[in-house]
């Protein structure tokens, strides 16, 4: 104790030091909490190379609710990029791949959004289209000694508030039925399916039958009127109970005797 004493002595600015220190100003550069790069070469298949890695990202990060915006904003870097220093075209010849470029994209997961950042050998500053200053809260750019880096800053959207301090749910409304209106019969195309199903199920010979039997569903069936088809426009019906002629004979079965002898039986 008495050496911490005397060193506090012959340094009294330590005394005036506040035990807790002071919260960083604004302007001091935030610390990442994630970074993932990639390169890519710059030709035509960079941007949705470039978009499909963005996407398992932010799903990683469990900051999908970028992703709509973060796509569009990538697909415009990316686009500059290939465009300015490489092969856009979606069939290059051999010859203009000979010295192909490279495109560096970053990726930094900040406590207040993610930087999106495409590094290219372009030396000029980039032209900020309005998809880009519109759907992001910064955006700037700065030189290297092979080119530069553009960079944005993706902040997550603002909700509004309920009184307990959590995100306001909007209410939204359902879409009512809307019932589709009933097709038109095609009583052609029935008929011919109809027709195609007979002849793969029906016998050529019961098909005549068939037909008469489902044109004339309802016949009289009342004992001692004859024929029950006058409501069929076709003349035929299905003979009414006790028309239908003789019962066939009961099958004849023959049995051996016991003496050899064969006996029929019913």
């Amino acid at each position: 104790m008495t050496v911490v004493a005397d060193d506090l002595r012959s340094r009294p600015e330590q005394l005036n030091r506040p035990a807790i220190p002071a919260p960083r100003s604004m302007n001091e550069r935030p610390c990442p909490k994630a970074i993932v790069d990639l390169t890519l070469a710059a030709t035509s298949t960079a941007v949705n190379i470039g978009v499909m890695f963005l996407r398992h990202t932010l799903t990683d990060w469990q900051r999908d609710e970028l992703g709509t915006n973060g796509e569009v904003v990538l697909f415009e870097l990316i686009s500059q990029a290939v465009t300015l220093t490489g092969v856009p075209e979606p069939s290059p010849r051999w010859t203009e791949l000979t010295d192909l470029a490279l495109i560096r994209v970053r990726l930094v997961l900040l406590e207040t959004g993610v930087v999106v950042e495409v590094a290219d050998r372009h030396d000029q500053p980039p032209t900020w289209a309005d998809a880009v200053t519109s759907l992001c809260s910064r955006w700037s750019s700065y030189r290297t000694n092979v080119g530069r880096v553009v960079w944005c800053e993706l902040a997550p959207p603002t909700y509004e508030l309920t009184e307990n301090g959590l995100p306001k749910r909007v209410r939204q409304k359902a879409a009512g039925p809307n019932p589709r209106p009933a097709a038109p019969v095609d009583v052609e195309l029935l008929r011919r399916v109809r027709e195609g199903l007979e002849a793969l199920f029906i016998p050529r010979e019961a098909r005549g039958t068939a037909r008469e039997a489902t044109a004339c569903p309802q016949q009289t069936t009342e004992p001692g009127h004859g024929k029950g088809a006058e409501n069929c426009a076709s003349g035929r019906g299905v003979p009414a109970a006790g028309q239908h002629g003789p019962e066939p004979s009961p099958r004849v079965r023959r049995r051996p005797a016991p003496g050899g002898v064969p006996v029929c039986s019913r």
